[in-house]
């Protein structure tokens, strides 16, 4: 997913309504639009022509699978400015789900999530 115009987010109680100004633009591994899959609080552009598929995208990929591995889920969030990769986070939510994704996108990537290999917890964390 491209987020872009993000200097407009509304900061406070109101975060979590439509993000006045907000695009995104969600796309496949081969750089298709998703537009059906975002979830309608972002606003889903039909410009996609507008953003240019990262020159280093396959790099990209790999470097994301590598990071990702040892997780069931996890987002990577990489740049690319100027010819090059920048990372920027590692998380275990893809942003704010009902903002980003569509319910049934939501449920179709859970449906892909294999826990059977996590170790649950014996113990709870106090902070």
């Amino acid at each position: 997913m491209v987020l872009y115009n993000r200097q407009n987010r509304i900061i406070g109680k109101k975060a979590t309504k439509k993000r006045k100004g907000l695009k995104a633009v969600l796309f496949d591994l081969d750089w298709n639009p998703l537009p059906d899959k975002s979830g309608d609080s972002i606003e889903v552009q039909g410009d996609h022509e507008l953003i240019p598929k990262p020159v280093n995208l396959n790099e990209m990929i790999r470097v994301c699978k590598i990071l990702s591995k040892p997780f069931p889920q996890l987002r990577v969030d990489l740049y690319e400015v100027n010819g090059r990769i920048y990372f920027g986070e590692l998380t275990f939510t893809p942003g704010e789900i009902n903002l980003t994704f569509t319910s049934e996108y939501s449920l179709e990537l859970g449906r892909k999530i294999d826990l059977s290999k996590v170790k649950r917890r014996k113990r709870k964390l106090i902070v």
